[in-house]
Formats: structure tokens, sequence, C-alpha cells
């Protein structure tokens, strides 16, 4: 959001950027929602996280989307939470079932190929 509001590029577009990477590419590798001491850091972890809010963008739509991090942002203002609290407030505002779209982006060591 931060390249499109600079005119960089936008969302999408780093989206198509990062997934245009080879599903062999080790970047795909990780588990995003369980990174280890060893991959925490890695620039993988926070691309595919960056990723994945983008596909949900994508998936839901602009309203319901900005409202769950409107939303996320006060609910845990100082605070802390889980990756099962966002996708439970995911799917809470936008009536949608998502645990598989969250399967497939966070918990699965590879490249996504539907959600």
């Amino acid at each position: 959001l931060w390249d499109a509001h600079t005119g960089v590029r936008t969302a999408h577009e780093d989206f198509v950027l990062d997934y245009s990477r080879p599903a062999s590419d080790p970047f795909w590798t990780i588990v995003v929602a369980d990174p280890q001491r060893d991959t925490m850091f890695a620039r993988a972890v926070y691309r595919r996280g960056a990723m994945t809010l983008q596909a949900l963008r994508e998936k839901i739509g602009d309203g319901p989307f900005f409202q769950i991090l409107r939303t996320w942002a006060a609910d845990h203002k100082y605070g802390t939470a889980t990756t099962e609290e966002f996708i439970a407030l995911s799917e809470r505002i936008s009536g949608r079932g998502l645990s598989d779209f969250f399967r497939v982006w966070l918990y699965t060591p590879e490249k996504p190929t539907t959600w």
C-alpha cells in the first residue's frame, strides 16, 4: 500500500512481482504463520505476509478488506493477537469462510496455485 501511495507500483503489481517466483524457489518453502528461529526474519515471511493480505483484498473486495484492517488496528492497539484471531475477524467481517484461503497462504510450504 505504501508503494501505491508513493507512486512506485500498485499493491497488485507488487503481488504479481513476488508471485512470479518459480514454485521451486525457497521463497515458497517457509510456513509463514509459523516461521522458525532460522527463518523468522526471512524476506519471504514479510513479503508472503503482504501477499496474503493482497490476495485477501482481491478475494473479498476493498470495502471488507479495509474494514478488517481498521477493526484489527483498533481492537489490538497496544496489544497482541494471534493469526487465528485475524482469520476469525476476516471471516466475520467478510461473511465468508476463509479457512482454506488462509491455510493455502499461511500454513502451506509451497507456492499457492488456487485460493
